[in-house]
C-alpha cells in the first residue's frame, strides 16, 4: 500500500511475491591425484567425476550451476570460467576453483576449491642377481629383504617412498599380505620368486613393481 503522508483517503495497493533461494551447502570435496605412468607431467582431467561429486546431496540439480576457475578473483567476479569440462594441468600441483549458484538467484552461491596434482610415477629397478650362502645346508636361508631397498630405489629417495615384498604379483598389485622384509625365511628347494613394490607416499595408487 502507497499513500501519501496525511492523506489516508489516497492510496494504491499492489502485490509482490517473495521467492526464498536455497544456498547451497558446502560438501568436503577430494583433492584429484593421479599417477603420471607415461612421465609427461600432463594429464587430461574430466570435471564430470568432480561434477558428480559436488552435486550429490543437492537433490534436484536442475536448480543449481556450477563452473570451474583457475583462480579465486575469476570465481568471485565470475570472470573466465573455464569454457570446457575437459582441463590439462599446467603445472604438476594446481587450484582449481568451483563456483556453485542458485540458477534462479545467482548471488545465492558457495565457493570452494580442490587440488589436482599429477605425480611421477614410482620405478622399481631390477637389482640384478641376489646370491645367499646357506650356511648349515638345510635348504632355508633368513633374508633381510630391506637391504634391497636402496638397489631396487636407485636414485629414488627412500624417504619418499615405500618398498614392500610380496609372494606373488596378484598379492604385490593388490598389497595383500607382505612379507616381513626384516626376517623373511627363503627355501632354495621351492625357488620361490618375490615380488617387489615400490610406492610413492602417502599415494598408493602409484606404483611399480618388479621381481627379485
Amino acid at each position: 500500500r502507497v499513500e501519501p503522508k496525511g492523506g489516508k483517503d489516497c492510496f494504491d495497493v499492489t502485490s509482490f511475491q517473495v521467492k526464498l533461494s536455497r544456498i547451497p551447502e558446502k560438501s568436503e570435496i577430494s583433492d584429484w591425484v593421479v599417477c603420471d605412468d607415461d612421465m609427461d607431467g600432463i594429464y587430461d582431467f574430466n570435471f564430470v567425476d568432480k561434477n558428480e561429486e559436488i552435486l550429490d546431496d543437492l537433490g534436484d540439480r536442475s536448480l543449481y550451476e556450477l563452473s570451474y576457475y583457475l583462480s579465486l578473483a575469476d570465481a568471485t567476479e565470475d570472470t573466465n570460467a573455464l569454457t570446457s569440462l575437459e582441463y590439462q594441468n599446467k603445472l604438476s600441483k594446481e587450484e582449481i576453483f568451483y563456483k556453485l549458484s542458485a540458477i534462479d538467484y545467482p548471488s545465492c552461491n558457495i565457493i570452494d576449491s580442490f587440488m589436482i596434482e599429477v605425480i611421477t610415477q614410482p620405478i622399481a629397478h631390477n637389482p640384478g642377481k641376489i646370491r645367499f650362502c646357506d650356511d648349515d645346508n638345510d635348504g632355508l636361508v633368513t633374508v633381510q629383504l630391506e637391504e634391497l631397498d636402496e638397489k631396487i630405489l636407485k636414485e629414488q629417495n627412500l624417504d619418499n617412498y615405500e618398498v614392500s615384498y610380496y609372494a606373488s604379483q596378484i598379492m604385490a598389485q593388490q598389497r595383500q599380505d607382505p612379507l616381513n622384509k626384516e626376517e623373511y625365511i627363503y627355501s632354495s628347494s621351492s625357488q620361490q620368486k618375490v615380488y617387489a613394490r615400490v610406492d610413492i607416499m602417502p599415494y598408493s595408487k602409484c606404483f611399480d613393481i618388479v621381481s627379485v
